[in-house]
């Protein structure tokens, strides 16, 4: 359900961002030797590392990742983040 308007109805960087760093610092949490906590932290990574991040490019060649897409709208919010570039 779009919160930030119709067109906010899709994928989010940032949000993505802050889930991923909330399941890494779970994985870190689970560090036993066990099969339930090997489990636990084998999925994290995987969901970790099957985030195409690069995809919030919009297109090869940007210098920038964009906040949200959205199925219905594509990149039509189009809010660039900091630039690969710039630091």
């Amino acid at each position: 359900m779009p919160y930030f308007g119709k067109y906010d109805n899709g994928g989010d960087l940032v949000e993505t961002a802050f889930l991923i760093e909330g399941l890494l610092s779970a994985r870190q949490y689970f560090n036993r030797d066990t099969p339930a906590e090997r489990e636990i932290r084998q999925n994290i990574t995987d969901l970790w590392r099957g985030v195409e991040w690069d995809w919030y490019r919009k297109e090869p060649a940007s210098e920038f990742l964009f906040w949200h897409w959205s199925p219905d709208f594509g990149w039509h919010i189009s809010h660039p983040l900091v630039g690969w570039n710039e630091t």
